[in-house]
């Protein structure tokens, strides 16, 4: 059955074909609005009869098969890896943070106003934490951190505010916090860690200078 479907298509393919290349080079009399439809169908066919020879011929040995089945698993493999040499920082090198810009008294005004909204206060929080922000606060107190050799400065956003924030600094700047006096303007560049359980946020400094 299948043999005869293939020469019946296969006959029909050729006499179109042929009627239709006859009437091409005018050899037959064919009127143009039926050229037209045969040329389009010699086409199609033509098409078809390619792309059914493509599909089935096999143009390599299994030899051949194999070795580019092989570069094709070594370069499936080997992706994974190139991605990650671009996409990732070398070893030792921190992340980049993201920046947020938020003062620390917008940061308290905010937290008051989403007060009786707490899953609008709870994602604004997750979307503020760990980025790095720049605040200016008032000095109000110290404490050394002994397994760190740091130190943690409390501030206020204002001297009218009983609202605090901490700063954790890194032993390098602890001559600098030890210099502080109460009342003073002290500006704060790190990362910040503000849980939702908290209500005083903190940040990780990594500059710290007067303010004035």
């Amino acid at each position: 059955m299948k043999k005869h479907l293939f020469y019946t298509v296969l006959v029909i393919f050729i006499v179109t074909s042929a009627i239709t290349l006859a009437g091409t080079v005018r050899l037959l009399p064919i009127e143009e609005k039926y050229l037209d439809k045969l040329i389009w169908a010699f086409l199609l066919q033509l098409a078809a009869a390619i792309f059914s020879v493509f599909r089935k011929a096999n143009f390599f040995t299994e030899e051949e098969k194999a070795r580019l089945e092989s570069v094709e698993v070594a370069i499936a493999q080997t992706r994974p890896a190139a991605q990650r040499t671009l996409l990732d920082p070398p070893p030792g090198m921190p992340k980049p943070v993201k920046t947020i810009d938020v003062a620390a008294t917008g940061y308290f005004e905010n937290l008051a106003r989403l007060q009786d909204r707490p899953l609008e206060r709870d994602t604004w929080l997750r979307d503020v934490n760990g980025k790095e922000v720049t605040w200016v606060g008032v000095f109000a107190d110290i404490n050394a951190q002994l397994e760190t050799g740091g130190v943690q400065l409390q501030l206020h956003p204002t001297s009218s505010t009983n609202a605090t924030f901490f700063v954790f600094a890194p032993a390098a700047l602890r001559d600098f916090a030890y210099s502080l006096r109460k009342g003073d303007r002290v500006r704060a560049r790190g990362v910040i860690n503000c849980s939702v359980l908290s209500r005083s946020p903190y940040i990780t400094a990594s500059l710290l200078e007067r303010a004035d």
